[in-house]
C-alpha cells in the first residue's frame, strides 16, 4: 500500500529525497544525496535492489521520503544532523535553494510537477590527479593505484571492497552514462553538480556538459562543480553555456600544509589558478565561487600559518582582483568541514593540545580583524561598499567555525592509533614526514608508548585501526610506527 503524503506537516526536514538524485556510478550507489551513512540502509544498488530507472519510485525512496515528512532524522542523515545541532553548515542548507514548492512534494514521485529529480549529483567515475589523505579508492585513481601497492601497506586490506567494486563497475562505464543521459538528464533539470575524482580532466564530465548544451538544457540549469583547481583546462569554456555557474574550490590548508594533505598538488600552482580565475571569470555575471576547507588532525597544529594566508585571498585578494564588476558573484565565507574518517578526524588529537589551538585562533582572529578593517576603509575609499560584497567585514565568522569544531573535540584513542598508522603509511610511499610539519605531532607518536621493532620487510603494514587491532591480537609484540627518539 502507498504511504500517503503527511498533511500535517509544513515542510520536510530535507528536500532532499524529493528534489534530488546522487549517482556515482563506478560504485553502483544511487542515492538522494553524498552524505548518507546508514550500513543497515545503505545506497540503492544498482542491479541489485533493482532497475536504475525504477530507484526514484522504489520502496527505498519512498521509506525515506515518508520519514521525512514524519519529522524524523533517518539514520543515514546522521552527518548533517550532528552538523545542525552544533550550528553548523550542512547539506541541508544547499537542498533548501533548489526552487521547488514544498507543496509540490509527493512520496511515490517525490515531486507531483517533474516526477523526476530536478536536482542531480553526478559523480561519472574516480579519475583523479591527487591522493588526499582524507580520500579513497572510491575518489581518486591515484589512490587506487596505491592500494594495489604493498609498498603503501594500506591497500588490499583496508580497500578490499572499494578497490573490487571500482573494478567491476569500469567495465560498465558506457552503461552508467546511458543511464544518466537517457534518464537524469531531462528538460526540467534545475541544477547539475558534477565530481569526481577531479571532473576537470574527466571525459564523462565533458561529455556530460556537451550533451545538456546540444540538448538545449544547459541555458536553464545552474551548473555547479568541486574541483581541486590544479589546472585551468577546455572544460571552463563549456560553463558559459548555462544559467549560473557555482564553483566550489576544494582547498585543504595552504603552504606546506596543503602540500601534505594533497599530495602531489603544488600550493603555488593550485593558488595561481584560483587567483586567475577570480579575475578571468568572476567579473562575468552568473558565476560564483566558494572554497570547501576539511579540518582534520594533519592541519591542527599549522592553523596559524595556512588560515592566515587562505583568509587572505577570500577576504582581500578576490576583492582587489575582480572588484567593483563581479561583486555580486562572491560568497562571503570559507566552509568549514569536519572530516569524520577516524585517521584524520580531530578527535585523534589529544585533549592536552586543544586549549593551545583554541587560543591561536582566538589570537589568529584578533590579528586578522585589525588587518582587515584597514582594508575595509581602503575598500570603502574606493567606493566598493563591504555590505555589498557580502563581506562580514573580518574573517571572524570562518574563524568561529573552527572553535566551535574544536570545542566539540572528544579525544579517541582508536582514532589516535589510526592517525599513527596512517600517517606513518604516507610518510613511507609519499617520502614525506608530517613531523616536520610541527613538533607537536611528534609527540602524540610518543604519546602511544610504542618501541621501534618496525620495518617494512618484517611485517606487512596495516591500513586502519581494525586491520591494526587483528594483528595485535595475532602477536602482542606487534608495532607499527618507526623510531622518533
Amino acid at each position: 500500500m502507498t504511504k500517503k503524503l503527511n498533511k500535517n506537516i509544513d515542510k520536510p526536514i530535507c528536500n532532499a529525497p524529493f528534489t534530488s538524485a546522487y549517482y556515482f556510478g563506478l560504485r553502483g550507489n544511487l542515492g538522494f544525496c553524498c552524505a548518507w551513512e546508514d550500513d543497515d540502509q545503505p545506497y540503492y544498488k544498482v542491479h541489485k535492489d533493482g532497475a536504475p530507472e525504477d530507484f526514484w519510485t522504489s520502496k527505498y525512496a519512498q521509506d525515506i521520503r515518508q520519514q521525512m515528512l514524519d519529522g524524523e532524522w533517518p539514520k543515514g542523515c546522521s552527518g548533517c544532523k550532528w552538523h545542525e545541532d552544533r550550528g553548523l553548515q550542512s547539506d541541508i542548507d544547499m537542498f533548501k535553494t533548489i526552487p521547488v514548492d514544498v507543496k509540490d512534494f509527493d512520496v511515490v514521485h517525490g515531486n507531483t510537477t517533474h516526477k523526476k529529480p530536478v536536482y542531480l549529483d553526478y559523480r561519472p567515475d574516480n579519475l583523479c590527479n591527487l591522493s588526499c589523505i582524507q580520500c579513497s579508492p572510491g575518489n581518486s585513481t591515484l589512490i587506487e593505484d596505491f592500494g594495489d601497492n604493498e609498498t603503501w601497506g594500506i591497500g588490499k586490506d583496508t580497500w578490499a571492497g572499494s578497490l573490487k567494486y571500482i573494478k567491476k563497475n569500469k567495465d560498465r562505464y558506457h552503461e552508467i552514462e546511458h543511464f544518466v543521459n537517457e534518464h537524469l538528464l531531462h528538460q526540467g533539470l534545475l541544477q547539475i553538480k558534477l565530481l569526481g575524482g577531479e571532473p576537470t580532466i574527466n571525459a564523462g564530465v565533458q561529455r556530460t556538459l556537451k550533451h545538456l548544451i546540444d540538448n538545449d538544457y544547459a541555458k536553464d540549469i545552474r551548473l555547479k562543480v568541486t574541483t581541486n583547481f590544479t589546472n585551468l583546462n577546455k572544460t571552463y569554456e563549456m560553463f558559459s553555456h548555462f544559467k549560473e555557474v557555482s564553483i566550489t574550490a576544494s582547498i585543504d590548508g595552504a603552504g606546506k600544509t596543503y602540500e601534505y594533505v594533497r599530495h602531489p598538488a603544488k600550493w603555488k600552482v593550485v593558488k595561481k589558478n584560483l587567483l586567475t580565475f577570480m579575475k578571468k571569470y568572476l567579473t562575468k555575471p552568473g558565476y560564483s565561487l566558494s572554497i570547501n576547507t576539511c579540518i582534520m588532525t594533519h592541519m591542527a597544529f599549522t592553523l596559524t600559518d595556512w588560515l592566515s594566508e587562505l583568509l587572505d585571498i577570500w577576504f582581500r585578494e578576490r576583492v582587489r582582483l575582480v572588484g567593483e564588476k563581479g561583486k555580486d558573484n562572491l560568497w562571503g565565507d570559507i566552509m568549514i568541514i569536519p572530516v569524520i574518517e577516524l585517521h584524520s578526524t580531530i578527535n585523534a588529537i589529544p585533549s592536552k593540545f586543544i586549549d593551545d589551538i583554541l587560543y591561536e585562533l582566538e589570537t589568529l582572529k584578533k590579528t586578522l580583524n585589525r588587518r582587515n578593517k584597514k582594508f575595509v576603509d581602503e575598500m570603502t575609499k574606493a567606493g566598493l561598499k563591504a555590505e555589498d560584497w557580502n563581506y562580514p567585514g573580518s574573517p571572524e565568522y570562518s574563524i568561529d567555525k573552527l572553535i566551535k569544531v574544536f570545542q566539540d573535540h572528544k579525544y579517541d584513542e582508536e582514532a589516535h592509533y589510526a592517525w599513527a598508522v596512517m600517517a606513518v603509511a604516507q610518510n613511507n610511499f609519499k617520502n614525506c614526514d608530517i613531523t616536520k610539519l610541527d613538533p607537536r605531532f611528534l609527540e602524540m607518536f610518543d604519546m602511544l608508548d610504542e618501541e621501534t621493532v618496525f620495518t617494512k620487510n618484517k611485517y606487512k603494514f596495516p591500513g586502519s585501526y581494525k586491520s591494526w587491532k587483528e594483528n595485535k591480537e595475532k602477536d602482542p609484540n606487534f608495532k607499527f610506527f618507526p623510531s622518533n627518539k
